[in-house]
């Protein structure tokens, strides 16, 4: 694909040995972002800064939110909003919706590394909650979030 000189950039919200994986996937002197930790494990920044020349950073909204003030988020966001609507940047689907009482079967698809892409997404009809993939324990595979 790149004939071996790696990718400009990528973005990694998976964390641990994928993302550390996906950092030797840049080009020297390229840039690596790494803002998620959908894996429960941070990326090893020190091996990918030592061992490649790639331009590694490391990005928490949650940090990012306590320096900006509203009207900078609001701008941000707004931006982002018009970026989508504009279809120069795209959100992934979900890959299926469950109903709780089919709680299992989403775990087990969310577990599972047959190729599925995307977030599994469990539903009552007031709330949504998304399973994550590769987690030990029902208590660390629903994350909530109102809808």
């Amino acid at each position: 694909m790149t004939g071996g000189d790696g990718v400009d950039a990528t973005i990694d919200s998976i964390g641990g040995p994928d993302g550390n994986d996906l950092a030797f996937c840049v080009r020297s002197k390229g840039a690596f972002l790494t803002l998620g930790l959908l894996s429960g494990i941070q990326v090893d920044l020190a091996e990918i800064t030592n061992e490649t020349k790639v331009n590694a950073k490391l990005f928490h909204l949650r940090h990012w939110n306590k320096r900006v003030s509203a009207n900078e988020w609001q701008e941000t966001f707004n931006h982002l909003i018009t970026l989508i609507r504009d279809k120069k940047i795209r959100l992934m689907r979900p890959e299926s919706y469950y109903n709780l009482s089919e709680i299992s079967e989403a775990i087990r698809i969310g577990e599972s590394s047959d190729g599925h892409q995307g977030k599994v997404i469990l539903t009552n009809g007031r709330a949504a909650y998304s399973v994550k993939g590769r987690i030990s324990g029902i208590k660390k595979c629903v994350l909530y979030c109102r809808i």
